[in-house]
């Protein structure tokens, strides 16, 4: 490794003798200015010694009593103190501030223009969106918005707003819990809803969300090993047609990676379970009866159930497949059980089956107060994403339905953290809801591990059009 050239150090040199003369000068300039006030200020005369090499002479050679010697020698080296603080204080303040300057990432935003995030623009933008907040002078930080983070160490706080899309793009191991999921659940102002496929953020928030309302966990697998204490009704939600609909389309979903390529046998089924969904609520028949249904085609119990409801169309769409060539038939009906086999678990099928020993859920109820949903499932073969789907989707349409007749938003606004979101809540029409949700004061915060997670489930183009890029 070669060292500095000969030449290099030549051209140096003056500038080194420049420096030191400058520096000998600050310092003597603010010895002799120093003094000087130290011993006017104490009484003792504005006489100045002259400001020259025998000044310095003296100074460093026999001290301050020569120069100044009407005053103690303590007032004038205190002036000396007190002049250097006055100057270093501002001009470490300066160096300060062009150091932060300089070390600014190019091309982030600054104070000025994050203004509408940070505490004061978001504590009228909250003002704004919850009537209840209207008139209060204080506001807690957390009944503004999500915290987001600091703008730069210092400060200020940037919080989102309760209508504003929260995405987090985060690899496995990386803090989605931790730094995401338990704060949100913990901060909540309203009722919670919460999907993941591991018990970390349960065990973490259940006790405290105890304090704030009732909590519910939904753990059809046993994730973290609780007894079953509620039911949900997986039909209640399917007295028309667009609800049956979206239900079957949570349980294609969950065996189908992307909603944009659906074959035959996908759509043919999901239009199959939607009908059987509807027959089973319209005629009071179970989730049990359902499966019987789709391990036996040639029963036409479901299409009678349509016709006594007056849904003719419904009852002779279904007909027609029941009568058509047995190997499509077939085809899609196994088609439709494949998407449905969670429910043969008998472990799953008790959690959405009457009880009268456990409570039932109500999704319209929870939306309106302080309570928790736990929503939990495994991933992979076996789970029961479509189902946790299903009762995910029920009660977020249960905030805009309460939303709508509070006169558009919630208040408090309920918080839906939907963790692992493509694995184990595939609503299958998710990124064109969040606007939705956003304007009834349903807070949705979706974690995913990379923007091809998202992609393979909801397509390139609806997964972009929610704010999402390809890295």
């Amino acid at each position: 490794m070669s060292g500095p050239r000969t030449g290099d150090v030549h051209e140096q040199l003056p500038w080194a003798f420049v420096g030191l003369a400058a520096g000998g000068m600050l310092l003597f300039g603010l010895a002799w200015a120093g003094g000087t006030l130290g011993a006017g200020l104490t009484g003792h005369g504005w006489h100045t010694p002259p400001f020259a090499l025998s000044t310095v002479s003296t100074l460093v050679g026999e001290g301050a009593g020569p120069l100044w010697p009407d005053a103690p020698a303590t007032a004038v080296y205190a002036g000396m103190v007190l002049l250097l603080a006055l100057l270093a204080v501002p001009a470490a303040l300066v160096v300060r501030l062009l150091l932060g300057r300089a070390n600014r990432t190019k091309g982030l935003a600054d104070a000025r223009e994050l203004a509408a995030m940070a505490p004061k623009g978001i504590a009228s933008r909250a003002r704004d969106l919850r009537p209840s907040l209207k008139g209060r002078e204080q506001l807690h930080p957390d009944e503004t918005g999500n915290l987001l983070g600091d703008l730069v160490p210092n400060g200020p706080e940037l919080r989102s707003s309760f209508e504003d899309v929260e995405l987090d793009l985060m690899a496995p191991r990386a803090g989605k819990s931790t730094g995401i999921a338990v704060p949100r659940v913990l901060r909540a102002q309203g009722a919670v809803l919460l999907t993941s496929n591991k018990s970390d953020v349960y065990a973490v928030t259940r006790a405290a969300r105890e304090e704030a309302g009732r909590v519910w966990t939904f753990d059809p697998q046993g994730i973290a090993h609780t007894p079953r204490a509620m039911w949900w009704d997986l039909l209640g939600e399917c007295h028309n047609i667009e609800s049956a609909r979206r239900l079957a389309g949570h349980f294609v979903a969950s065996v189908n990676d992307d909603t944009a390529k659906k074959d035959f046998w996908i759509s043919a089924a999901q239009n199959t379970l939607t009908a059987l969904f509807l027959a089973a609520a319209r005629g009071g028949a179970s989730v049990r009866d359902l499966l019987g249904w789709l391990a036996d085609p040639a029963d036409r119990t479901p299409v009678d159930l349509l016709r006594d409801a007056e849904l003719v169309a419904m009852a002779e769409q279904l007909q027609g497949t029941v009568l058509g060539a047995v190997e499509t038939r077939d085809g899609i009906y196994e088609t439709a059980r494949q998407t449905v086999s969670c429910l043969l678990d008998p472990e799953i099928l008790a959690w959405v089956t009457r009880d009268p020993s456990v409570p039932e859920f109500r999704p319209d109820r929870h939306v309106l107060g302080t309570d928790t949903l736990y929503l939990l499932s495994k991933d992979g073969g076996g789970s029961a994403a479509g189902v946790i789907a299903g009762i995910a989707d029920a009660t977020m349409r249960a905030g805009v339905v309460a939303a709508e007749r509070m006169g558009g938003r919630l208040d408090p606004p309920l918080t839906a953290v939907l963790d692992e979101a493509a694995n184990v809540c595939r609503i299958s029409d998710l990124p064109d809801l969040y606007s939705h949700f956003g304007s009834r004061g349903i807070n949705v915060v979706t974690l995913l591990q990379s923007y091809r997670q998202g992609a393979r489930v909801w397509g390139s183009w609806a997964w972009t059009r929610c704010g999402a890029r390809r890295p």
